[in-house]
């Protein structure tokens, strides 16, 4: 089903429409914003301020919460004239039904007002907003709403944007000029900052020629050192018990292989350590270097050996020595080595599951301060991550949830769940 929903005034006195608008010419390509009258005098915010002192009144402000529902059409191109928000529904055929009302009688303070939380994604679980796949359809206006309402939050609260959003502000194609807008013009820069990536010259040095050697030298020593006992101890049964070679490699193999799948569990507590949730260290810090060196070992561990026990009890249990808080006895199921990227950083309750080549993102850069933000990511009981979908930093899969397949989430005030309930219809709604 398709949901409208609007609120009218109580009083049946006031039009709706007393407050419109006669269009004066064609909106400007630049701003897209209505220009204000020259011969206006009165403050930016007078309706804000005027609504305030409505609030205030002994009667406050009362409207009438009212529903407009329709069937989901099954004609692609009435569907898409159903999902223009510039377009009513007729309302002899599609009635508004009166659902409840509002009573607004209290102000919050301008600070606790740039706190809320305001989103359609913000809903309950039998709702859902109507998402668009291209700018051209009609379902993009109010999904593109929905995405600017949280980066205009981060922008009110002076808090630095996501590495997403910043991206997806970045590559628009139309650069929108806030200038005229009273919350954006409220908002100044009070002082200059350096570029978060700057380095030193020693730090340049070091990113150039040291870290290049212990990313590719140092693993692949340490990795020798692991298999030369096992490939040794082959060669002398060889030699001594006159043992067929053939038969004496998967053996050599399989014990080199968790010999360095230990090994990395020894590097990742001696160069990493646990890093705690909500901790944030310098790009280029000592400790960056070492989580990269780390991380390369881990790299090629994997691909020598312990890759190909991933969905087995085996690699589980190797996720729980470098940290992991996995439930062993239930069978938590982990097919990817993109689980590794900060194993102290993943949750996994009782038959969760993680699909081939999903990544579980531990760590963020979000440009503040040049920082690197580590954060959980927590799948409930019988939760599921899809092959190569990506959650980062504070995504949680609620029990019996799921991430869909090739899928990317970040961290929202909500969580990702699914409904198991065959009996629950699909209800998408409108503005």
């Amino acid at each position: 089903m398709y949901i409208k929903f609007k609120l009218r005034p109580s009083n049946e006195n006031i039009s709706e429409d007393s407050g419109k608008v006669e269009p004066i010419g064609i909106l400007p390509p630049d701003t897209g914003a209505i220009s204000r009258d020259e011969k206006d005098t009165r403050p930016l915010l007078f309706l804000a301020k005027d609504f305030q002192s409505r609030v205030n009144a002994e009667t406050g402000v009362r409207y009438i919460f009212q529903l407009q529902v329709r069937p989901v059409p099954q004609d692609e191109a009435t569907r898409d004239i159903a999902l223009d928000c510039t377009k009513p529904w007729n309302e002899a055929e599609f009635p508004y039904t009166d659902v409840g009302e509002i009573n607004i009688n209290h102000n919050l303070s301008a600070e606790e007002s740039e706190q809320l939380n305001f989103n359609p994604f913000v809903k309950c679980q039998e709702v859902d907003v109507i998402r668009a796949s291209s700018c051209s359809q009609s379902a993009s206006i109010d999904h593109g709403r929905s995405l600017i309402y949280e980066i205009c939050q981060h922008l009110r609260n002076g808090e630095p944007l996501p590495e997403a959003w910043k991206m997806f502000v970045e590559q628009s194609d139309v650069k929108v000029d806030l200038s005229g807008c009273p919350m954006a013009a409220a908002l100044q820069k009070k002082d200059s900052h350096t570029v978060t990536l700057e380095r030193t010259v020693f730090q340049t040095l070091w990113a150039t020629f040291a870290q290049p050697f212990l990313q590719t030298v140092l693993p692949h020593f340490l990795l020798a050192l692991v298999i030369f006992y096992p490939l040794s101890l082959a060669l002398h049964m060889k030699n001594v018990q006159k043992l067929a070679l053939h038969w004496l490699f998967p053996l050599f193999w399989v014990s080199s292989g968790c010999l360095a799948g230990l090994a990395c569990v020894v590097a990742k507590w001696v160069l990493v350590g646990k890093k705690k949730e909500g901790e944030a260290i310098q790009m280029w810090s000592l400790g960056v270097f070492l989580d990269t060196t780390w991380q390369a070992f881990r790299t090629l561990v994997g691909s020598y050996f312990m890759e190909m026990t991933s969905g087995s009890v085996l690699f589980v249990l190797w996720m729980k020595l470098m940290g992991s808080e996995i439930e062993l006895r239930q069978g938590a199921y982990v097919d990817s080595m993109g689980a590794l990227l900060n194993p102290e950083m993943v949750e996994i309750e009782r038959s969760g599951c993680v699909g081939r080549e999903a990544l579980l993102f531990g760590h963020i850069y979000e440009g503040d301060g040049g920082k690197v933000k580590f954060g959980k990511i927590s799948i409930g009981e019988g939760g599921f991550v899809g092959s190569r979908a990506i959650a980062m930093p504070g995504v949680i899969v609620e029990s019996g949830g799921s991430l869909s397949a090739l899928s990317c989430h970040e961290r929202r005030n909500y969580q990702v769940k699914v409904e198991n309930r065959q009996d629950q219809a699909d209800i998408d709604y409108d503005k």
